[in-house]
């Protein structure tokens, strides 16, 4: 859809108005602070961005949140037989610390080795089925499995430590959480604190262990090691510019702001990013008809997303009536970063996306749906997502198995410094991110494609029928996402026809209505814990409740399991078809309003 020429000046403006050495001027400052979780160092980023803001005439508040924190700190390994040599190894954070005097114990290896340079390290999560076929009782498990997927399954086949060797082969080690506890820990949540200690090893001192096993000895293995975890008192700055016509609204864009070390690239090109956008606005406010609110989120790495959940938490209210989108901005400006990997984006927003990178750079998108990661922690309130990174190509000579850092080795390490930054693609990607600002904050309507949502719906759906091979009947759902596709092509017209008139009434009606739409599907389609709970920071596929219709086939008719199983899918469906059920109420009501 073409701009509006009043949004397409505006968005030029701010494009014009990014400057580089601002952008320099504060990597420069984060590339000085080593901004662990509760450390005077982060304090210093934090009132430093608080200063920044309050020069450029941007009310921003320090918040103040209780949360649960966990530092690495010293580890020692060695192997103790059949040979005796000592391997260089990082702890975990959120891993226990080993008992006194050290843990000596027998080593078993689960799962298996790919070498894919170009992977994300979260799509190399364990498999339960290796690790539950495997004898682990009383041993420590090596594996190249350890995210907290891979830690929780060696916990309950009984093992007492984990090694995780990293995938790929570069020559450092690097920093890590083995939670899957999103934020702070609920009493239920609780349960799945981590109880083993974990470490971390460099692929080929794995595979040296490995190699040991493979000839038939036994391994044995002292692991010793400290991990502060405890509550802490943690601060996050919050920076608002508010709109000039829908008062209530606003855009929320969320960065990091603690890292591993300096972690100039992780995240301080982002926290630069959030000060330069939130500067060019400050001057500009005319060209905003919705706010924009910019978070600095503490917590992330070493309290897996506290920052952004406990912000949910207690502004629930707030962003549940009038957070239009969230724009999650992880390690711009990386060098050598060439490829647009834009995950995190909901249905909704994938045109805009497209369209913007498009429009900008002439090149794919490759717009991605969400996982759970990234503080994407506003999904139980229905808040669309959506995100634009650039990666390093997968045969590029700094790429790896890693989860940041566009993908290059340096993520979660010492190595993570300015010369990793390439300011012109900095400023490149400042521009991007303005430009989405402006097109969700200055248009007359909201820029939501909605029709799309519908479609995500209906191929999940089928895929979880096929898969339950006839011990799941989702046939009304499927009935109802089909109907809701033709419902909202019909008001995906209606939104264009609106876009660029002079009818604020309509226009303030629809939005209204794309708001709610959003807050009735995207807490379905992507959680399964819902609307004020966190599901687990582990990996889940859209339709979570009723991911598990793939394991009916595994289980007998009229056992125990099949019968859990099919109560715990009974009540996600019914959940599936309420909400779209209330989604096809509220358009049709919306289109004849329109």
């Amino acid at each position: 859809m073409a701009l509006a020429p009043q949004l397409a000046s505006f968005e030029q403006e701010l494009r014009d108005a990014i400057d580089p050495t601002e952008l320099q001027r504060h990597l420069e400052v984060f590339n000085r602070l080593q901004r662990l979780d509760g450390t005077e160092d982060e304090r210093t980023s934090v009132e430093y961005i608080a200063a920044e803001m309050e020069k450029a005439g941007v009310r921003c508040d320090v918040l103040e949140y209780e949360t649960f924190v966990s530092r690495p700190g010293p580890g020692r390994l060695e192997v103790i037989a059949p040979e005796r040599f000592e391997l260089p190894t990082r702890t975990r954070a959120f891993s226990p610390s080993t008992p006194p005097g050290g843990l000596e114990v027998e080593v078993v290896w689960v799962g298996s080795d790919s070498q894919n340079r170009g992977g994300m390290i979260f799509t190399h999560a364990g498999r339960e089925e290796d690790f539950k076929s495997a004898d682990l009782r009383g041993k420590a498990v090596l594996t190249t499995g350890g995210r907290p997927d891979g830690v929780m399954y060696a916990q309950q086949a009984g093992a007492v430590a984990l090694i995780d060797v990293w995938p790929s082969d570069e020559d450092v080690l690097h920093e890590m959480t083995v939670s899957s506890i999103w934020g702070t820990p609920t009493p239920e949540s609780a349960s799945r604190l981590v109880r083993i200690p974990v470490m971390t090893v460099r692929h080929r001192d794995g595979q040296r262990v490995r190699k040991l096993l493979e000839q038939g000895a036994t391994v044995k293995i002292k692991l010793e090691g400290e991990v502060f975890t405890g509550p802490e008192r943690i601060t996050q700055p919050i920076a608002t510019i508010p709109g000039t016509v829908e008062q209530d609204r606003f855009l929320l864009v969320g960065a990091h702001i603690d890292s591993w070390y300096e972690g100039v690239t992780d995240n301080g090109t982002a926290n630069a990013v959030l000060l330069e956008v939130a500067r060019i606005l400050a001057t500009r406010r005319e060209g905003l008809r919705r706010g924009v609110k910019f978070g600095w989120w503490s917590g992330h790495s070493q309290g897996r997303y506290a920052g952004s959940a406990w912000y949910a938490d207690a502004y629930w209210e707030e962003l549940h009536r009038g957070c239009v989108g969230y724009l999650n901005i992880d390690g711009p400006g990386c060098r050598g970063a060439s490829v647009f990997d834009c995950r995190y984006t909901m249905a909704e927003m994938q045109s805009m996306v497209d369209q913007t990178v498009d429009d900008l750079i002439h090149a794919p998108a490759n717009v991605r749906r969400p996982f759970k990661a990234a503080d994407q922690s506003f999904w139980g309130l229905g808040v669309s997502s959506f995100s634009v990174y650039r990666m390093l190509p997968e045969d590029h000579p700094d790429r790896a198995i890693v989860g940041g850092c566009s993908g290059a080795w340096w993520w979660h390490s010492p190595e993570d410094l300015i010369d990793k930054v390439d300011l012109d693609l900095l400023t490149s990607d400042t521009g991007i991110y303005a430009t989405l600002v402006a097109r969700m904050c200055g248009g007359r309507v909201l820029p939501y494609e909605t029709a799309p949502m519908a479609r995500d719906f209906v191929s999940k759906l089928t895929e979880y029928q096929d898969a339950a091979h006839g011990g799941l009947d989702l046939s009304v759902a499927l009935e109802r996402a089909r109907s809701l596709e033709g419902n909202l092509g019909e008001l995906d017209r209606a939104r264009d026809r609106l876009a660029d008139g002079s009818d604020d009434a309509r226009a303030e009606t629809l939005n209204a209505g794309l708001l709610s739409l959003t807050r009735a599907l995207n807490p379905v389609l992507y959680t399964e814990a819902g609307e004020f709970e966190q599901d687990p920071a582990i990996q889940l596929p859209m339709l979570p409740g009723l991911r598990r219709a793939k394991n009916l086939p595994e289980h007998e008719r009229g056992t125990q399991e099949r019968l859990f199983l099919e109560t715990a899918l009974l009540r996600q469906r019914n959940r599936v078809n309420h909400a779209l059920r209330r989604a096809n109420e509220e358009v049709e009501a919306l289109l004849g309003r329109l």
